[in-house]
């Protein structure tokens, strides 16, 4: 097990020790976060990553590092997104507005206001022709355009018309739906779950 250690009360820097209270991180970092085995540090405001054994696999460089999913986390530098693996190489570079995690093998991105999803090279496999998305669940992605909601599949065919005022993502086939203040449940094709 590893653990957070703090100099000087709550306010102070952190570091990080394993088991045995030998130093794996030396006490130098003004916040630190462990979770999907790395280490996220942030000195002067700027985030990176260790390992659990204390090696450094990314500086602390950029502004927000998330967490992992699907093998990369999202990234912001100088106010633009993109995507590190988990060795810290930048295998999309920040250049993106706006960027959520990748979720079943797609990321969505943001582009001069407009939405889509790209794989995990960077190639823009659903266009960013959207308002708004949301992250793709159970195969399908929420998208927003022109003030109204729906749902696109992995090939970016709408599946469930953009009619809706507002919608939640899909979980075990189902998804809440609202029109009109009324709220449904609709099934992976769009009819109305009982």
């Amino acid at each position: 097990g590893l653990a957070i250690v703090r100099m000087d009360g709550w306010e102070g820097k952190c570091g990080f020790i394993d088991q045995n209270f030998n130093e794996i991180i030396p006490p130098k970092y003004e916040d630190i976060i462990y979770r999907n085995g790395l280490i996220s540090v942030s000195l002067f405001d700027k985030w990176g990553l260790f390992d659990r054994f204390g090696n450094e696999i990314i500086p602390p460089k950029y502004d927000i590092i998330c967490s992992f999913n699907c093998g990369l986390a999202t990234v912001s530098l100088n106010k633009k997104w993109g995507y590190i693996n988990r060795t810290g190489m930048e295998l999309i570079q920040p250049t993106y507005s706006n960027a959520y995690s990748f979720c079943e093998g797609l990321g969505a991105v943001c582009l001069n206001g407009k939405w889509g999803f790209i794989d995990h090279s960077g190639i823009e496999l659903i266009s960013l022709i959207f308002d708004d998305v949301q992250p793709f669940s159970d195969g399908l992605a929420e998208v927003k355009l022109n003030g109204k909601w729906g749902f696109i599949n992995q090939k970016g065919e709408i599946k469930i018309a953009i009619k809706y005022d507002e919608v939640c993502h899909f979980y075990n086939g189902t998804a809440r739906v609202a029109m009109d203040g009324k709220w449904s449940t609709v099934d992976r094709i769009g009819n109305l779950v009982q």
